[in-house]
């Protein structure tokens, strides 16, 4: 199911929540908004599921209205299912039973066939019999998304599923939550804060702030061509540099001229986004920076270098490289994509 939100808005208590927020999840892409808490995210998931109505714009499914100011098609009738943050098993009840509560519909050959089909499909079908307080919070999760996938429901929505696991669970489940909706062929919207979890599940992300969509692209766009300074800050790690962009388009900053795909302002002066991954640790370089902080990662480093002028730029390095604090390293420019905002200056009072 192909979904659209076309100018959508709520307000709540006089309060703008959401404001003229555009975008297309198309059939069976698999896709996230991604923002800060309180930025109006949850509430565009709560209008596509039907618990909330819509002041402003129009919702679509499957080229189907199912709200706009006239329309209101309730949440039990468009065929959407939803998986909460709280897994909400019911307790007294086993695994097989927990799914096969939305199928109440069918014949009860029928529910037990689906039953096991959708178990099979998340790898449960040995814990059928098992209650919820036996199972992990990855078992659990799954036992949620099982439920929600039971009635064959045309789109999935997925309110910040895995916030409540340890980093290492969530990091393996999020890869299985991906391959199982896959496999179901499902279209799918996630909702989350975690930028990893946005960029190992979703085809494409919608970056939100303030009730307003920043920019819907890929991972690979979001982090290499941000659509302004907030996704840049948001998205990724990185600093601002000053840069001087001359007559034939060339930005130089003081590492040097920069090359690569030019994104952003044509400004002469410009903030220039620099990721780790654009400086590179070169101790053959003539070019110097200090070490004045390292965050030890496993494999890497990530170092904060201090330049001559005494703006900070960050460097991820392999871990074999560990160089001490106020030691002087060799670096070297390595941007595939200049990405340059106008020059952010600071007014003096």
């Amino acid at each position: 199911m192909r979904l659209e939100l076309d100018g959508v808005e709520k307000s709540f208590d006089g309060k703008t929540v959401l404001s003229g927020v555009t975008l297309t999840v198309a059939d069976g892409e698999l896709a996230c908004l991604l923002g800060p808490s309180g930025c109006g995210k949850t509430t565009a998931l709560r209008l596509l599921a039907g618990f909330e109505q819509i002041d402003a714009g129009s919702i679509r499914g499957g080229g189907q209205i199912l709200a706009d100011t006239q329309t209101h098609v309730p949440a039990q009738r468009r065929n959407i299912g939803m998986v909460f943050q709280e897994h909400a098993l019911l307790p007294h009840l086993s695994v097989a039973a927990n799914v096969a509560l939305g199928l109440r519909s069918m014949d009860a050959k029928a529910r037990a066939e689906r039953v096991d089909e959708t178990l099979s499909l998340v790898g449960l079908t040995a814990w059928r019999d098992r209650y919820p307080a036996q199972l992990s919070g990855g078992q659990s999760q799954r036992v949620a998304l099982a439920r929600s996938l039971a009635p064959r429901p045309k789109a999935l929505l997925l309110d910040e599923p895995f916030s409540n696991l340890d980093v290492t669970l969530k990091e393996h489940l999020l890869y299985e939550v991906r391959d199982i909706l896959r496999q179901a062929g499902m279209t799918a919207l996630l909702v989350t804060h975690d930028q990893h979890e946005a960029f190992a599940l979703a085809d494409k992300v919608g970056v939100i702030n303030a009730g307003a969509i920043q920019q819907w692209a890929t991972p690979y766009d979001l982090y290499h061509r941000p659509a302004n300074r907030f996704v840049a800050g948001f998205v990724g790690e990185g600093v601002l540099l000053a840069g001087q962009r001359d007559a034939d388009g060339r930005v130089t900053t003081e590492l040097g001229l920069l090359r690569g795909e030019q994104v952003g302002t044509e400004d002469k002066e410009v903030d220039v986004l620099l990721r780790p991954d654009d400086i590179i640790h070169d101790d053959a370089s003539p070019l110097c920076a200090t070490v004045v902080r390292k965050a030890f990662r496993g494999a890497q480093i990530l170092y904060t270098l201090e330049l001559a002028s005494g703006a900070r730029v960050l460097s991820l390095v392999p871990s074999h490289h560990n160089h001490r604090m106020h030691e002087p390293i060799g670096i070297r420019l390595a941007t595939d994509h200049v990405v340059a905002f106008a020059r952010h200056r600071v007014e003096r009072g």
